[in-house]
Parts: C-alpha cells; structure tokens; sequence
C-alpha cells in the first residue's frame, strides 16, 4: 500500500516533468510468455542506441514506485501489450502490441465486459497481423483507423532454432536430441478454480475423460516423445506436484523461463506439434508450418459461456479435433508421420491471419515508431 502511494504522489509530480522525446516506456505485463513488448525492446536495444529504451516489468512496477513514474511522466512513448495504463500527457503516445489474434469473444463483445473503453480510446497506434486480424480487434475494442500491419515481434522468435537455447531445453527437460517435442498449451479459463479434491482433473490435465494418464506416459516413452506443457501462470501452482511423476509429461513453469531468460515462443520454435484446445496460440505457430492437434473435450459448453469471434470453428482450427484417448493417439501418430496431413488446410488460415511470414516482425514494428514518433518537435 505504501509503494502504491508513493507511486500515485510521484506521477503527480512528476506530471510537470518535461517529455524526453527519445525515450520510450515498455511495460511488459507477461515477461516470458510470448512476450511482444519483450521482444521488440530486445530488438530495439540493439539497434537503436541513439534512443532512451526502458524496459518496465509490470508486476515489479511498485518495487521502485519513483523511479517508475518519473519514466512514465517522461517518456515519449509507451509501448503495452495488455491495454494502455493512464496517459500522463496528452503529447505521450500510446501504441499496443496486443498479446494474440482472437479466437474467443472478448471485449465489447462478451456478455460480462470488464474493459476501460474510455483507456482504450488513448490508444494512438494498435499493431495488426492483416486486415483480418484488424476487422476481428476492432470488433471487440472498437477504435477505428488506428492499426498498422507489421506482424507481431514474437514471432521472430518462432524462427530462432537450435543454439545455446535449444541445448538449455533439451537438457532441462531431460530431453534427446533425437526425441520428438511436443508442447501442450491450453486456453486460461476465466474463474476456473481446480479443487484439490477434483481427483480426475488433477491426474488428466488433457481433460481425455477416458485417458490413463500412466498409460500416455509409457507410450510417450515408447515412442521417445515429450510433451511440455504450458499453462497461464495461474493454473501452474496445481500442476507442480502432480506431473513430477511422470518421466516424458514436463511442466514448463514461468520460473523456467525467467532462470534462463526464455520465451515459450523460443519454446516453441524447438517443437515438432502444438496440442491445445481454444488458445489463440496456434494462429502464431502456423508460421513455422508444423501440426496442430486441438483437444474440444468440452467445446459445447465453452461455446455457451464464452462463445467464439470465429465461426465456423471447425473452417478455424486447421487440424483434427478430438474428444477420446484412443482418437487423440491416431490423430497424433498421423500428424507426425505425415507432412501433407492437414497442411493445406493450415496455409489456408496462414494467408488469412498473416499478411507477413518473413520473421522481421520486430523491424517492421521499431521503423513504424522511428519514423511516424519520434521527432525532436512534436514534444515542445
């Protein structure tokens, strides 16, 4: 509360700061999981030495409340990936990176809203992926003529293979060089809580009602795959004691990724198949044309109490669908024997949602803001 305070005063004062026109604010609110305002800082560090580039991890913001706001009171321009904070000046510039092409309703489109239509509005630039994503946000946040297509910086990191990253993955999680990889990363599910004593959840976290958890791991093993999985850091606290007992089943924790200072997209670049069930994530793995798999255990109800932007789902999801064990073993084997098995229909959404596939995302995005920003005179 203390920090909190401290914080607010020292916005106040330093409201009468003058702006540095050559200094830009990234607030990073998920650092590791498939981070824009990472990446792109990353990107522009290094090749934008003439320029005042301050990184701001969002869960630390109170650590060091007056140093952080004297950034905020003095930077040019501030870069978010979750929806703008408070605009100090009218002269600062706001521009969002976004953190995913929609699949989900969400925004002013929900039921239950919980955005700040008024601290979208302040929003001067919203990067884009095509016209199509553009169409799909402005559905859901509603500010008009606002986007610029460049890609999204993260998925630079989707072309960044092997290395001393791969080394760190393979290692870490006890994985051969030969070994398939695969990556398991399911949707959050907004006010989901998991009971300790829901026994059948905890040991099936693929949701597979008639799946033996040992039995998957044994095949795993037999066929010399892992599966890494992913889950919104709010979900990962449960997982934690209970996939230690599984030898090829490997809980990819932000703790990880902050050790070694990864990204799951770096993650991801590494893996031969994405398994999830609604996670937008997949529209980005498309660019490095591997296979989907896509789990709807539960697609009727989280159709009715959540209901998606994209319709129909099955034209969407470019990949099987599967609700059984012994489907979701079929499937798999086809997806990873077989190259041309629903690969068509992957590049189909590919040139729909990417107008860009070139991995110069960050580039595109960094020259957008040097040259449209920042100029010495819209700052007097």
């Amino acid at each position: 509360m203390r920090n909190r305070i401290t914080f607010l005063i020292a916005r106040i004062i330093f409201y009468f700061l003058r702006i540095n026109p050559k200094k830009l604010i990234f607030i990073d609110y998920v650092p590791g999981s498939g981070s824009n305002v990472k990446v792109l800082y990353d990107f522009m560090i290094k090749e934008y030495d003439n320029l005042d580039l301050i990184y701001i991890n969002f869960q630390k913001i109170l650590e060091n409340p007056i140093k952080n706001a004297m950034h905020l009171g003095t930077g040019s321009i501030v870069i978010t990936s979750h929806g703008p904070i408070k605009k100090m000046k009218k002269k600062q510039k706001f521009i969002e990176l976004w953190h995913g092409i929609p699949l989900k309703k969400m925004g002013l489109l929900e039921n239950e809203t919980t955005m700040n239509k008024k601290k979208i509005d302040t929003l001067d630039r919203v990067i884009s992926s095509s016209e199509t994503y553009t169409t799909l946000l402005n559905a859901c946040i509603g500010i008009n003529n606002k986007y610029v297509i460049t890609g999204f910086p993260r998925n630079d990191l989707l072309n960044l293979r092997g290395g001393e990253k791969r080394d760190i993955i393979l290692k870490d999680f006890s994985v051969s060089k030969n070994d398939k990889l695969i990556v398991f990363m399911p949707t959050f599910r907004k006010g989901y809580i998991r009971e300790e004593s829901d026994l059948n959840r905890e040991y099936n976290i693929f949701g597979l009602s008639d799946m033996d958890i040992n039995q998957f791991n044994a095949y795993l093993v037999n066929n010399r795959i892992t599966v890494i999985v992913k889950l919104h850091p709010k979900e990962e606290e449960y997982y934690k004691k209970t996939l230690v007992d599984f030898s090829n089943i490997k809980l990819c924790t932000s703790e990880f990724l902050a050790k070694y200072n990864l990204d799951i997209y770096q993650i991801l670049a590494e893996t031969d198949l994405l398994i999830t069930d609604y996670s937008s994530v997949y529209f980005d793995y498309l660019l490095v044309d591997k296979p989907i798999l896509f789990l709807n255990t539960d697609l009727a109800q989280y159709r009715n109490n959540r209901g998606f932007l994209l319709n129909p789902f099955e034209f969407w999801t470019p990949g099987p669908k599967v609700n059984m064990y012994d489907h979701f073993i079929c499937e798999l084997e086809k997806l990873l024997t077989d190259e041309k098995y629903y690969k068509t229909e992957r590049e189909n959404i590919k040139k729909i949602v990417h107008e860009y596939t070139d991995f110069k995302y960050s580039e595109r995005v960094a020259k957008y803001i040097y040259s449209n920003y920042l100029n010495v005179n819209n700052y007097k």
